[in-house]
């Protein structure tokens, strides 16, 4: 509960992730290592920005997509793990960015997700990465990020 506290204290909500009769699930176990399905930037299930960055969506509210997609990446590893106290660390974030062609500030987004989890997560946080563009994304969002987390 002691990281659940310190997304609260950041101004946070996790969102309650539930299993459905899809052909995915919010992660995936392998080992000690979870593969967290990508997160698109919902709040109460739904969108709080569409539209691509550097067109429809300007680079500050970019990063509060990212913060929201990090967020939800964490709901889903509570899903599938039970407790955020059971991760030791964030492996690797995957930042996809939609971006006008020319749009060059993916690492600038993605910093944004990547500021959170150190602050959520203290060193356990600090994480290898990859921002990219791309063309589009499902429902017009303007990024999805995945996580691979170790835990105990």
């Amino acid at each position: 509960m002691i990281i659940e506290q310190k997304i609260e204290n950041a101004g946070y909500k996790l969102p309650e992730v539930k299993a459905d009769n899809s052909q995915f699930v919010p992660g995936k176990i392998a080992g000690n290592l979870l593969f967290v399905s990508g997160s698109t930037p919902l709040k109460d299930g739904k969108p709080i920005f569409k539209g691509t960055v550097g067109d429809e969506v300007t680079m500050e509210q970019a990063k509060e997509a990212a913060e929201q997609a990090t967020i939800c990446e964490l709901g889903k590893v509570k899903a599938v793990l039970g407790n955020l106290d059971r991760v030791k660390e964030v492996i690797k974030v995957n930042g996809y960015i939609a971006a006008k062609y020319g749009f060059t500030g993916q690492s600038e987004v993605m910093n944004a997700a990547s500021d959170l989890l150190v602050r959520i997560l203290g060193e356990a946080g600090k994480h290898a990465r990859t921002a990219i563009a791309v063309s589009s994304l499902p429902g017009d969002a303007p990024l999805e990020i995945e996580m691979i987390v170790l835990f105990e």
